[in-house]
């Protein structure tokens, strides 16, 4: 994992009827951008409901992370929140740049 890449962590086996995780819980499509490294050899990485702590081994890298051009980072980081920021990566990531 690295910060910008889009990981999927695997849907709990009975989807989640049974299950209380952080991601059955919130209903979460398990799909998440990796922000930054967090404590113990772990990643902070944002999902649809929230933020959440990942080991390299409990997530599937879908995407790697992109490198932004100048352009593109200041049509966006003028002004935005960290979290809209975050959404806006995440939809840049999604379609390819």
């Amino acid at each position: 994992m690295e910060i910008g890449d889009l990981v999927q962590v695997k849907k709990c086996p009975d989807n989640g009827i049974l299950c209380s995780c952080f991601f059955c819980h919130h209903d979460s499509s398990c799909v998440g951008l990796v922000k930054g490294p967090a404590t113990f050899n772990r990643w902070s990485v944002l999902f649809d409901c929230g933020e959440w702590e990942l080991a390299d081994d409990e997530a599937e890298v879908i995407s790697k992370s992109i490198e932004l051009t100048d352009d593109q980072l200041e049509n966006v980081c003028g002004g935005m929140e960290q979290s809209q920021f975050d959404s806006w990566r995440c939809r840049v990531i999604n379609e390819g740049g």
